[in-house]
């Protein structure tokens, strides 16, 4: 590179400062020559591009002798090339036009998450989507008026647009220098602030960036004529009619020198927590905005290693919510045989059992180990050093990183690796294990394998609600008490128990099924029998087990709209009224299918349950109706 001497150097500085001032062609200067070839510059002139540090682009035109290899591009005899003008301008040679640099960036945030850049533009770029209808935006200083106008601009609206973000309710707009000086403008108030006020009345002008712009006091119509391309992008919106009579609008809201404009959402949901059953489908159960997760959340370092190689790495986090605390706040249990899966929006994932939670727990170091619990990091950094070194850069960017520690044998082993620690993290899912089902003893000498209750059975009694009438005997013939039933779905429900003892006067408060009796009275499960009885010694009918369950289905949310045509069975009109509906449903769930004698099939719905029936009803129940 090639550059001219001193005194056309400083002849230089003086003309190119008046280009940025005025915008018009400088006139040639005879005087500046190449200090190499003593080639004359013929002619300078200012250019609307700008440099990567926003300083304006020249192009001059010079003799053929004049330049090192030259661009090629010629016009009226002359040789074009770019000029270069900096804090100090110089002349420099350049066969090839340079990359017009970007001006401007929008980005797109919600709040409490980082931003993410969604276009960059060039000055050209923005001119592409540039108005040249004149507008002008006031404010006041010192009492007087002053006046921006601009007769090249791009709206916030086109521009947001063109960039893909959207711009609505609750949103906000901010406009930034690069010393991060900003000027903010609500989706709300671009309503409200936008006019331009005179004597006349209000005329509205959109909120802009202002590519061409000037300031002074006047008309905008006057003022926009020395309005010219400086390089500084302006922010500019309008006013209020209270504003201009006030005269309060200030000027530092319409901030120049823009680099930057960031669209903020408000929060959005950043974690969602699942509930899933071992091959079952997965539930919400709760989900959680970044304020959120911050009212969880525990300030202090936790050290969490693997390695790369032999090159041991960590990651520190600052502020960091429990997995533990975060489960216990979504109401979801995490034990023995569960699984914990942390997952980002594009499906990578990680993995850590409740044993292995036991198990990988340590930060560990020459001096000793520490257990660190397992976490979503809010704010955190990864690197090399020192668990206080690599803290110190901790941030909050938005991207939640599941960490959990090792077990000494890893750190011996420098086995642990980073694709555990998963970041970007979306969703946290407890998926509880099944204990292998462990082959069913028949405990009861009057219950066979050739029975057709023989799975019912074995399902009632290895589920817990059904227990023998004697150590070895089932009974399934005996009736069914209406006691025993509904301290079988009592036991079905959890053994849930009872705020108060039951005023049933016919129940002993130390019978097996007083508990179970106070509680389906108080859930509306049972009614008794009427005069404040329940006779619980009396055999439960077929017709009071469909209504004593249809009533405990409702109870538990179970869809119960399904319904039977009862007049397929010869004696459907003996069903009580009571019970006709419970009845129908019931037929409907395949739970009562009726008695066989012979050839017919029978309803029999004031019959006596036996606990074969039953057990067969309820078995049905379990695995059908709220598998």
């Amino acid at each position: 590179m090639r550059f001219f001497h001193q005194a056309a150097r400083r002849a230089a500085v003086l003309l190119l400062c008046l280009s940025m001032l005025t915008g018009m062609l400088i006139p040639a200067f005879a005087a500046t020559t190449d200090p190499a070839t003593e080639t004359p510059a013929h002619n300078l002139v200012y250019t609307d591009n700008q440099d990567e540090n926003h300083d304006p682009i020249y192009k001059v035109w010079l003799t053929d002798d004049g330049v090192s290899g030259g661009s090629g591009e010629t016009e009226d005899g002359y040789v074009v090339d770019l000029i270069y003008a900096g804090a100090t301008p110089e002349f420099r040679f350049s066969s090839e036009k340079p990359t017009e640099p970007v001006v401007l960036t929008v980005y797109e945030r919600y709040e409490g998450e980082s931003a993410v850049a969604a276009k960059t533009y060039t000055l050209s770029e923005l001119k592409a989507l540039a108005q040249t209808e004149v507008v002008g935006y006031q404010h006041w200083k010192n009492g007087s008026e002053k006046v921006i106008a601009s007769n090249l601009y791009a709206t916030v609206g086109s521009l947001l647009a063109d960039a893909g973000v959207e711009f609505g309710a609750g949103d906000a707009v901010t406009a930034a220098d690069p010393t991060d000086f900003t000027s903010t403008l609500t989706y709300e108030d671009s309503g409200v602030y936008k006019y331009y006020v005179n004597e006349d009345g209000a005329t509205e002008v959109p909120a802009a960036i202002l590519l061409s712009w000037s300031t002074g006091s006047g008309t905008p119509e006057d003022i926009a004529k020395t309005a010219y391309i400086s390089g500084s992008l302006r922010f500019a919106y309008g006013i209020t009619e209270q504003q201009y009579a006030d005269q309060s609008a200030q000027g530092k809201r319409l901030a120049s020198n823009v680099v930057t404009l960031t669209v903020t959402h408000p929060e959005r949901v950043v974690l969602t927590v699942y509930e899933q059953d071992e091959g079952g489908e997965a539930r919400e159960v709760k989900s959680y905005k970044p304020s959120e997760l911050a009212t969880l959340a525990t300030e202090g370092v936790a050290g969490y290693q693997f390695w790369k190689g032999t090159n041991a790495q960590l990651v520190a986090a600052t502020e960091y919510v429990t997995v533990n605390d975060l489960l216990t706040d979504a109401g979801v249990t995490f034990s023995d045989l569960d699984t914990l899966k942390a997952a980002a929006a594009d499906g990578f994932s990680s993995e850590l059992t409740y044993a292995g939670n036991e198990t990988y727990r340590y930060y560990i170091t020459e001096d000793g180990k520490t257990e660190v619990p397992a976490i979503l990091a809010l704010t955190w950094a990864s690197g090399s050093g020192t668990l206080e070194e690599v803290a110190a850069a901790a941030k909050n960017t938005g991207s939640l990183r599941f960490c959990y520690g090792i077990s000494e044998q890893q750190y011996a082993d420098q086995s642990a690796q980073g694709k555990r620690l998963a970041s970007n993290i979306a969703t946290i899912t407890v998926v509880h294990g099944t204990k292998a089902e462990e082959p069913w003893v028949n405990p009861f000498r009057d219950v066979t394998e050739s029975d057709w209750f023989y799975d019912d059975v074995r399902f009632a009694n290895q589920n817990g609600l059904f227990n023998g009438v004697e150590k070895d005997l089932f009974a399934p013939e005996e009736p069914m008490t209406r006691g025993m039933l509904v301290t079988v779905l009592w036991r079905l429900n959890g053994e849930t128990a009872p705020k108060t003892a039951t005023t049933f006067t016919d129940v002993d408060a130390n019978a097996y099924y007083a508990d179970a009796v106070a509680w389906a009275a108080e859930s509306g499960v049972v009614n008794g029998i009427g005069g404040n009885k329940f006779d619980p010694e009396g055999n439960v009918t077929r017709e009071q087990i469909a209504a004593i369950l249809f009533r405990y289905a409702s109870l538990k949310g179970v869809d119960t709209a399904a319904r039977a045509d009862l007049t397929a069975f010869p004696d459907a009109e003996k069903t009580s009224a009571y019970a006709h509906d419970a009845l129908s449903w019931a037929v409907a769930a395949e739970l009562v299918k009726g008695t066989k004698e012979g050839s017919t099939i029978y309803l029999d719905p004031q019959g006596s349950a036996t606990r074969a029936q039953v057990a067969a009803i309820l078995s049905r129940y379990a695995q059908n109706i709220v598998k």
